[in-house]
Parts: structure tokens; sequence; C-alpha cells
């Protein structure tokens, strides 16, 4: 799909994800996928990682801290309708894989 990574890719990224690294979920509940990606892919970095899960498409922020998460969705605003309204965003902190799954379950 247009600009997600392989699931796991990303998932071995976000096993050895920094307590600085911030993960940034946007819901896609009535939106096109493959355009959303690209959007949102068009905003992030490069060294920052993207892909799907149940409705959502998840960024791994790496390095970006809150101000990251803050970037994005201001960079988003201006493309998608409503974007701060389909976002959640949580730092990594401790345990990735709990912090990806409570932001996506």
């Amino acid at each position: 799909e247009v600009g997600l990574d392989g699931t796991s890719e990303f998932y071995e990224l976000l096993v050895d994800a920094q307590p600085d690294d911030v993960l940034f979920a946007l819901s896609t509940d009535g939106l096109d996928l493959i355009t959303t990606a690209a959007t949102v892919r068009q905003v992030l970095r490069s060294e920052d990682r993207l892909t799907q899960r149940r409705g959502w498409l998840v960024a791994l922020l790496v390095g970006g801290g809150d101000a990251g998460a803050g970037a994005v969705t201001q960079r988003l605003s201006s493309a998608i309708p409503d974007v701060a309204e389909r976002i959640r965003s949580a730092a990594t902190g401790d345990s990735p894989a709990e912090a990806f799954i409570d932001l996506t379950g």
C-alpha cells in the first residue's frame, strides 16, 4: 500500500523504541486508506515509520517527543478535515508494545 511500511519492519522498530519515540494514530474511518496513507507519509520525516492496524494508520515518530506529534497534527490539519478529532498519540515509554495496543485496541 502507498506509503506504508511492512508490518514486521514496523514491529521490529517498535520493540526497540526509545522513551522519546511517540506513537501517532489516525482513524481512517470514512477516509480513503490509500490517499490518507500517502498524505500522512508526506508529512512524516524519513526516519518515521507508518503502518495500518484495524482502521488506524499508526506512525512511529522516532525521537519525535510530544512536539513531533503536535507538528504532524499541524501539518495534516490542512489536508484532512477535522483531523484533530481523529488522532491519538502516546509516548512509547517503557513498554512500546503495550502503548501500541492501548492506542489501537
